[in-house]
């Protein structure tokens, strides 16, 4: 299968849109919709911030990151619930700051605000749900 833009092997077929593209033209394809996206839903005022929640996963930071590239005014808010298993939490917070630095290497000007729960609360989410018994994780919030 052959990219219908430039002619070089494909490393995508999307049957939805009938496209088949090669990295390079994909990597140009992606931000173009996106673009599309926002301006056909409205999603931002003109001249507006956007502040962007990040977990740490590639499906926040890909988001983060494509806002950026796009010339969007964006900031990220990391929650930082001390989820302590295999220091998960912690592990989410390395990687958006890897994701920071990264772009800040790049001449860009980030801003992360984080908020830690047991800063602010004095537990962590996993410390206060067994704190309080029959209470779901998601009800504390």
């Amino acid at each position: 299968m052959k990219c219908r833009k430039c002619g070089q092997p494909a490393v995508i077929n999307m049957r939805r849109h009938k496209l088949a593209l090669c990295a390079p033209c994909y990597l140009d394809w992606l931000p173009a919709q996106a673009q599309k996206a926002i301006e056909r839903f409205q999603m931002f005022p003109p001249g507006g911030r956007i502040l962007v929640a990040v977990s740490g996963g590639k499906d926040s930071l890909g988001l983060w990151g494509m806002l950026l590239r796009l010339g969007y005014p964006a900031d990220g808010i990391y929650v930082n619930l001390g989820i302590g298993h295999h220091d998960y939490s912690g592990q989410s917070l390395a990687y958006i700051q890897h994701f920071v630095g990264a772009r800040e290497q790049e001449g860009m000007a980030l801003t992360l605000h984080v908020v830690d729960i047991k800063a602010l609360y004095g537990d962590t989410v996993p410390e206060l749900v067994a704190e309080r018994r029959g209470r779901k994780a998601c009800s504390l919030c």
